[in-house]
C-alpha cells in the first residue's frame, strides 16, 4: 500500500529513524565503493524536514516500510521524483509538469510491485 506521509509524522522520532534507516541502507547498498563505508546519506532532521514539507510518500508490506518517495517541485519549475525500495532500487526523475499531481500520478503508475518483479 503507499501512502502519503502526514506532516504530524515529522516529529515522530520512531518513524522518521525508520525512514532514515531504510534511506541510508538503500544507499549504502547502491552507491557501495562511492562513499567511504558507514557514510550517511541523509539523517532525521533531513527525513523530518521533507515530511513537514508535504515531499514523501511511503510503501509498506503490512505495517512494514518496504519504500518511500520524495515529490517536489524545484525552484526552477520541474518537477522530480526519487524511489528507494528496501534491498532493491533506487529510481529518480525529473522534468517540466503543469502541477506536481501530474508528477505524483507519473509515480503511482510505477508501482513498487512493479519493480520488485522485475528484480526476481
Amino acid at each position: 500500500m503507499m501512502e502519503h506521509v502526514a506532516k504530524e509524522r515529522s516529529a515522530d522520532d520512531r518513524f522518521v529513524a525508520e525512514l532514515t534507516d531504510l534511506v541510508n541502507e538503500v544507499y549504502a547498498a547502491g552507491e557501495k565503493g562511492i562513499w567511504i563505508e558507514g557514510t550517511d546519506r541523509t539523517s532525521p532532521a533531513e527525513i523530518a524536514a521533507m515530511i513537514e514539507a508535504g515531499h514523501l510518500v511511503v510503501a509498506r508490506d503490512g505495517d512494514a516500510v518496504v519504500g518511500a518517495m520524495r515529490l517536489q517541485r524545484l525552484p526552477s519549475g520541474e518537477g522530480e521524483f526519487g524511489m528507494l525500495v528496501k534491498n532493491r532500487f533506487m529510481v529518480q526523475a525529473e522534468g517540466k509538469v503543469a502541477s506536481i499531481d501530474e508528477l505524483k500520478g507519473a509515480v503511482a503508475a510505477i508501482g513498487v510491485g512493479k519493480l520488485e518483479s522485475m528484480a526476481n
